[in-house]
Formats: C-alpha cells, sequence, structure tokens
C-alpha cells in the first residue's frame, strides 16, 4: 500500500515499513510504531520555533518526538531527528489528554510541535491538536512541508500557525534530503495561507542557493507580501561541507537586497545582526528588537511601544500584521 503522510508516498508491503521507519503496514493500515512517546515537554517563548509575528512572547508548550521522513545533510536537529532511537528509554510516554494537560497546568497559550516533524508522529499529533482545540488552545509545528493534500487536510483544520522549512527550489535540494520536488511544499503553503492559518517561511542560506533565496523571495511575497521570510544563516554541522557557509556580511547583503520583498524578512544564525528586527516596511522604523538566541532562536532586548502593542508603526501609521498575545501570558527570557 502506498503511505498518505509525505509526499515520498511511500510503497510499502504487509509487515514492511517506508523510507522513515516510522510507519507500518498492518492489515492494509498504516500504523505508527511508536505513538505518544516524547523527548520534549515544556514550556517556551514562540521565537525560539521561530515564529515571529504570532503571538510574540507568548508561551507555548514544545513537544517533539523522534525521527524524520527527510535526511538532511547539516541539520541542526540531526541528534534528535535520527540519532535517538524513538524505543529509547529517555522518551517520555504521554496520552494526548495528558500533553494537553501539561499545557493548561503551564498556563500555555498552545501547544507548538517542533525540534523534529510532526509527519514523523502524525498520528499522534492530530490526537493532540484534536483535544488541545476542544480546550482552547492554539496549535502549532514546525515542518518541512512535505505534506500529502491529504494529510495536510486533516491537520489543517486544527492548525493556527506554522514555520515552514523550504529546502531550496531546485529537484537536487530535495532529492538531496530524500524527496523529489519543491513544488508540494509552495503548494502546501499557499494552501494553508488560503485556510487562514499563519504561516513563516525558513529557508536555509548557502554559498550555493542564494539565488534560489531570491527566487524564493518573489514566490512569497506572490503569496502574500506579509508571510515573514527567515533567512537561516548555515552553520556546517554533522559533517556538511564547510565551503556552503555564507559569511554574516554576506547574509546581510542578501538580507537588504530582498527588504520589502516580501514586508517582512528576518537574518538568523548571524550573532550581532540587527537584522532580526521588525522594522516598517514603509519608513524603516525599529518596531520590534531582537537579538540572536542560539541557532534558529531569537529573543526580545526590549518591550514593545504603545504603538507596537496596536501593531501601528509610530512614524507612519503602517499597521502590522502581528497577533499580539495576552500580556500575562509571555515569556520573559
Amino acid at each position: 500500500m502506498k503511505c498518505y503522510i509525505c509526499e515520498r508516498s511511500c510503497t510499502f508491503l504487509e509487515g514492511n515499513t517506508g523510507a522513515c521507519g516510522l510507519y507500518k503496514n498492518q492489515g492494509e493500515q498504516i500504523i505508527e510504531l511508536f505513538p505518544n512517546k516524547y523527548l520534549t515537554v515544556c514550556p517556551i517563548s514562540i521565537e525560539t520555533m521561530p515564529i515571529l509575528h504570532f503571538y510574540p512572547r507568548g508561551k507555548f508548550l514544545q513537544i517533539s518526538t523522534t525521527g524524520c521522513n527527510f535526511n538532511c545533510n547539516g541539520c541542526i536537529s540531526a541528534l534528535i531527528v535520527k540519532e535517538m532511537e524513538p524505543d529509547s528509554k529517555a522518551l517520555r510516554e504521554l496520552l494526548p489528554q495528558q500533553v494537553v494537560d501539561e499545557a493548561i497546568k503551564n498556563d500555555c497559550l498552545g501547544i507548538a510541535f517542533l525540534l523534529n516533524y510532526p509527519l514523523a508522529s502524525f498520528p499522534t499529533f492530530l490526537k493532540v491538536a484534536k483535544i488541545a482545540k476542544e480546550k482552547g488552545l492554539l496549535v502549532g509545528c514546525s515542518s518541512n512541508g512535505y505534506f500529502t493534500e491529504a494529510s495536510l487536510a486533516k491537520i489543517s483544520g486544527y492548525l493556527d500557525f506554522i514555520n515552514v522549512g523550504v529546502k531550496g527550489l531546485s529537484n537536487r535540494a530535495y532529492q538531496n534530503c530524500g524527496g523529489s520536488t519543491v513544488e508540494p511544499v509552495l503548494r502546501n503553503i499557499k494552501m494553508l495561507h488560503e485556510n487562514g492559518v499563519h504561516v513563516e517561511v525558513s529557508c536555509m542560506l548557502k554559498k550555493d542557493n542564494m539565488l534560489e533565496v531570491v527566487d524564493l523571495a518573489e514566490i512569497i511575497a506572490q503569496i502574500s507580501q506579509d508571510i515573514p521570510l527567515q533567512l537561516i544563516r548555515f552553520i556546517p554541522l554533522e559533517g556538511a561541507d564547510p565551503s556552503l557557509e555564507t559569511s554574516i556580511r554576506d547574509a546581510e547583503d542578501l538580507y537588504l537586497r530582498l527588504r520589502k520583498s516580501p514586508n517582512y524578512i528576518y537574518l538568523f544564525n548571524s550573532p550581532g545582526t540587527d537584522h532580526l528586527n521588525t522594522f516598517c516596511p514603509r519608513c524603516g522604523e525599529v518596531i520590534y528588537k531582537r537579538d540572536f538566541y542560539g541557532p534558529m532562536g531569537a529573543k526580545w532586548t526590549f518591550a514593545e511601544t504603545d504603538s507596537g502593542r496596536k501593531n501601528i508603526c509610530p512614524q507612519c501609521d503602517w499597521v502590522f500584521s502581528i497577533e499580539a498575545p495576552p500580556a500575562d501570558r509571555v515569556l520573559m527570557l
């Protein structure tokens, strides 16, 4: 039978697993092999996902499992995604209701699945998301966006926010990770946006894909000028080729080239840069200021002004597409 969960669309016989090794064909049904197993269950600030335009500083319960449907060279999460066995005793077993109870106990606004991809534990995430929404919690995730149309239809009704990591625009970029093409990802970004899900897009920035990133910025802007684009400066981990790492200066030069197409662009993994700040697309005023906070993370460095809280530029009255959380539901890092 063919797996419906991701666009790799693995075909496996009775009793066998697909490429990710996380699902099994049992009685012509797809069975999750390691349900309800978590490596991480703890509160975080949403900027560490990273999500920057949805409930800034909002407290969310981070959950992560193990495994991935991709195998990307230099993956920042490789120690968790690939090197932790799914049946390890380090994993904590929690039923979906217990995960939701943990979020409520910690006074979280919602639940965020990150570090590894929700497609690796899709039935588990669906159950958690359904109960979380019933309890009035927000739900989101970081994902490579390789959902099939069938799996996206199952989850999109529960999602409030998502960070979609794009590997590049070339077939080579996806074939190097185990996929085939970027087309399903671009399709899903458009569908998620049209369905009212808050979408942010991240892309690893390397020396050999800078032109692809320029094209990606144009594609995202065509979907919506207000979708934030996050440039993740490549750091060579897990044996990745160090020659692909761009300098911070080159990354900043590309940022300046792309600024305003779309309206909001951010540069990560670049200590000392001020390009994690939110600038007014019209006049350049700084509205939200952030600093580097570990790989792919950001943190606030000062509280927003009254204008910031109202999402209005104090200089030119530009209205920002940022949804702010209640003041008593934020984390001060």
